[in-house]
């Protein structure tokens, strides 16, 4: 999990690298939280709202980004 939140906080832009760690742990805790809740869902509806939740806030926590070479 650390190397994901180090891959992805290179590709945030602005804030210190301490923050833009936290804003990736953020986002990883989000997608991670929102998929087993979606997992959850009875219904196919209710799965694509959670879903669609999931992403935008996840959007929103990552705040702006930066092109980076994901092979680095």
């Amino acid at each position: 999990m650390v190397e994901i939140v180090e891959r992805m906080s290179r590709g945030l832009a602005g804030g210190s690298g301490d923050e833009r760690r936290a804003r990736a742990w953020s986002v990883l805790s989000i997608l991670i939280g929102g998929l087993n809740v979606a997992r959850g869902m009875s219904s196919k509806k209710t799965t694509s709202a959670v879903s669609d939740a999931i992403i935008a806030a996840a959007i929103v926590a990552a705040g702006e980004t930066i092109a980076v070479d994901i092979k680095t």
